[in-house]
């Protein structure tokens, strides 16, 4: 249900158009956003375009000149590629826009375009007058808003009865003035990373030439919602194409997060792995095969019936390319995050409607933002699904967002989640929370001899290696579901709570090959799968092997306890991949749920099965005897070490 909130995100965005405010009650620092709200604090550095205003602009009211110093500063951290803003006469408002030449712009010629804009004295309840100073002869595509140099441009945008909105701000313009030399049919993000210099991204890493493994956990909490909508994606051990070298294949991690029921969430989790490998088969960049696969997948369920019910999803997907490599697509308020040095760096940045640049695209379709939101509804500007906002108006597009990253030695984990916790908590706080809690597990298995919460005696081994991984792995559902819990029970959120919590393993040990790798249900998790060819990789997709929703992940069957706690579903079910109190079917994995397929034992009364499993794959090695005894005094130990079995 992310499209229902209103939170904003906690770091710079697209442009530099947000600033941060002082700290709220929260503890927070909350971000501005393009509509303008007057009682915020503006940035504190020195602006040279604000310093053009003076108290002997009489010509000006006192909220007019707020408003103006406001928009300056906002105007002024705008980066060089999106253009340059100059004050030709702060008394009368007048300022110039200077539109400079770049990729994603193929009608501007190399000389770039300029145009005037003059703010009357009642704006912003009148939109400013912009003129067409001097650039290239206007194309078929910007005719109609551009009839010739010197001419007043008409776009919808500056329409005062049907466009115009004082909550608009000149951000907003700058950006609709540049989108009037884009390419018709253009992506409404490119997939090339040089194609939008000024976009946001995550500081660049160096080519590490490590390969990296990771273990994953996967947890939801219902929290106060009626239902749960959220649907999480973990698919590993894909198979690559040739081009993409590795020893242990990809892999596919993500949260899909429903809105007006969890039906385009599950459709999309589904189907999202064989589409992206699907143009990876073709020789598509990792990139591109991305935006296309989840461009794929959305016009797959606006075919079906279903999506006439107005269903759909945010969704944020990180790609693994078996060595070092990261690519994010978001739609929507999902995030991802990477917990590194005691800090952390975001990965994607919130698609939201009152983002200035998405308020350009929005209104110059036919739509409006109001209170945040798209045509007063929908929060977010980016999403599957929502078939009444893309027909007959493309007003959301499914089009991502994409930013990639390069894992280095010093990450420690990958966190991706839902805005039910980016609602009440910051990056920064949410990374500190988990490795905090990662640090516990390990000085509590540390004092019974094991190193570092993996199992491994001291002395020999390394992260994921022996039986002792399976207690790293149950310590990390600890945190993951853990984190979820915080986000409900002490930090409020009214949203679902569900996160895809992924520890890193470094390349150092065991060449990070044996966790990414574990698709096979009869392989143990520190053994590499052998390359598969790649025309198989979407037939095997599509067979649910691996991840959330592979039979042999056993990662289906989840149970709603009285805290609230649920779990995502096998991909084929009806419901959405979340449901709560299913029927047992086939034998226990080492969790004490039920792997499909196989007899199915009597229960257990001396172990009780946890509210979170992880759908990374696991043996199947049953805990207990049919009479539910256990069968070893080490059965015993790993019974009393799981604090899962006490409530």
């Amino acid at each position: 249900m992310t499209s229902r909130s209103s939170n904003q995100h906690n770091e710079s965005t697209v442009g530099l158009v947000y600033r941060r405010s002082s700290v709220g009650s929260d503890g927070q620092g909350r971000l501005h956003s393009g509509p303008f709200r007057p009682k915020l604090s503006r940035v504190s550095c020195p602006n040279p375009l604000s310093a053009h205003l003076t108290d002997d602009s009489q010509i000006m009211t006192t909220q007019w000149k707020e408003r103006l110093s406001y928009e300056l500063d906002l105007l002024s951290q705008l980066h060089p590629s999106l253009g340059k803003v100059a004050v030709v006469d702060a008394t009368a408002g007048v300022l110039t826009f200077d539109v400079s030449p770049c990729a994603d712009l193929p009608l501007l010629g190399s000389g770039g375009a300029r145009f005037t804009v003059t703010l009357p004295p009642n704006w912003p309840a009148k939109a400013p007058r912009v003129i067409y100073s001097h650039g290239p002869a206007p194309s078929s595509s910007a005719a109609a808003a551009l009839p010739g140099t010197g001419s007043l441009v008409k776009c919808p945008l500056l329409d005062e009865d049907e466009g115009w909105s004082r909550t608009y701000t000149l951000c907003t313009l700058l950006h609709t003035l540049r989108d009037l030399f884009k390419a018709p049919g253009a992506p409404d993000t490119p997939w090339d990373a040089a194609a939008t210099p000024w976009q946001w991204g995550p500081k660049a890493q160096p080519q590490s030439g490590m390969h990296f493994g990771f273990s994953v956990a996967h947890a939801g909490v219902q929290g106060r919602r009626p239902t749960m909508e959220d649907v999480g994606c973990v698919r590993q051990g894909l198979p690559l194409p040739a081009q993409y070298p590795t020893e242990c294949g990809g892999a596919l991690l993500g949260i899909f997060d429903g809105h007006a029921g969890p039906s385009c969430a599950a459709f999309a989790e589904a189907r999202v792995a064989a589409a992206v490998l699907g143009q990876l088969e073709v020789g598509r960049s990792w990139r591109e095969a991305l935006s296309r696969g989840l461009v794929e997948v959305d016009g797959a369920w606006l075919a079906q019936p279903e999506a006439r019910t107005g269903a759909g999803c945010t969704a944020c997907v990180v790609a693994f390319d078996g060595r070092d490599g990261l690519f994010a697509a978001n739609l929507g308020d999902c995030r991802a995050v990477i917990g590194c040095a005691g800090g952390c760096r975001d990965l994607t940045l919130d698609c939201r409607a009152e983002r200035p640049d998405e308020v350009a695209r929005i209104v110059a379709r036919g739509g409006f933002v109001h209170g945040r939101r798209v045509n007063g509804s929908l929060a977010v500007s980016r999403a599957l699904g929502d078939a009444e906002f893309k027909r007959p108006l493309a007003l959301v597009t499914a089009c991502p967002e994409l930013t990639e990253t390069r894992l280095q030695p010093s990450d420690e984990f990958l966190l991706v989640a839902c805005d039910g916790l980016w609602d009440v908590m910051a990056s920064a706080e949410a990374c500190q929370f988990v490795r905090d809690r990662l640090r516990f597990e390990e000085s509590k298995k540390d004092s019974e001899g094991i190193v570092g919460g993996v199992g491994v005696p001291k002395g020999g081994g390394g992260i994921g290696l022996g039986k002792g991984g399976d207690r790293e792995q149950r310590a990390l559902e600890r945190v993951a579901l853990a984190l979820a819990r915080h986000a409900v029970d002490d930090r409020h959120s009214s949203d679902n709570v569900s996160v895809v919590l992924c520890r890193l393993v470094p390349p150092f040990m065991d060449g990070g090959r044996h966790v990414a790798a574990a698709a096979d249900p009869a392989r143990p998790p520190h053994v590499a799968a052998a390359p598969a060819a790649a025309p198989a990789a979407a037939a095997a997709v599509a067979a649910g092997s691996g991840g959330v929703g592979g039979p042999a992940a056993a990662a289906g069957l989840y149970r709603r306890q009285a805290s609230r706690e649920t779990v995502g579903a096998p991909a084929g079910v009806p419901t959405g991949g979340w449901r709560s109190n299913p029927e047992p079917v086939g034998s226990t994995n080492l969790l004490g749920l039920h792997v499909p397929g196989s007899p199915s034992p009597s229960p257990s009364p001396a172990v009780k099965s946890p509210a979170v499993v992880s759908p990374a794959p696991q043996p199947v090695m049953p805990r207990a005897k049919k009479d539910g005894g256990l069968e070893s005094d080490k059965d015993l130990m790993e019974f009393l070490m799981d604090d899962a079995n006490f409530g």
